[in-house]
């Protein structure tokens, strides 16, 4: 039922083929704070990551505050609510599976199509990672720790996933086009 909805709001509030809809989503002013509310249940499920369901339950948060951070002025509010850095602490469990399983996957209870897909909870934290560094905000406080640069291009050395991957190398690319920050990570 929670993917029904998320997929409705998508298709009403920000369709791919109406750009005048999703811009007006996008710039959209409002005084909402389900943001708020998603950011804490994302900051409890860090302490249950592990657990058995701990990545279904972060798959289901994530991928209702992805459609939710579009919007500039919800992306702000995540931002200032340490959002980015939360969603590294992710990519850093991620990597920290990955390199401790042998470079295979990590184990996952979710259902994937191949054997090559990353997680569903990694493809939706890499989602909303770029959602954040959207705004200039966002690769300010990203690129502050030049380490977040290379922990994500460790992690995506060691993905197969073609969506994975390549918004990792779309955040890498936006947090790199600064000459300040290019300068910090050599």
């Amino acid at each position: 039922m929670v993917s029904q909805a998320v997929i409705t709001f998508k298709d009403t509030l920000i369709p791919p083929s109406n750009a005048i809809l999703r811009n007006n989503y996008i710039s959209a002013k409002h005084s909402s704070h389900a943001v708020l509310g998603l950011i804490k249940q994302i900051q409890f499920l860090k302490y249950k990551f592990n657990e058995e369901d701990g990545k279904q339950k972060l798959a289901i948060i994530l991928s209702i505050l992805e459609p939710a951070i579009v919007n500039d002025e919800n992306a702000t509010i995540g931002i200032h609510l340490e959002l980015i850095e939360l969603l590294q602490d992710f990519i850093l469990f991620a990597l920290e599976e990955y390199t401790n399983n042998a470079q295979a996957p990590p184990k996952s209870t979710e259902s994937s199509s191949t054997s090559n897909s990353a997680p569903l909870y990694l493809k939706l934290t890499v989602r909303c990672l770029t959602s954040c560094l959207r705004l200039e905000l966002g690769v300010n406080r990203y690129a502050k720790q030049p380490q977040n640069i290379s922990d994500l291009m460790k992690l995506a050395d060691k993905l197969n996933d073609e969506e994975a991957i390549a918004n990792s190398c779309k955040c890498i690319r936006i947090s790199l086009r600064d000459e300040k920050v290019r300068e910090e990570c050599r």
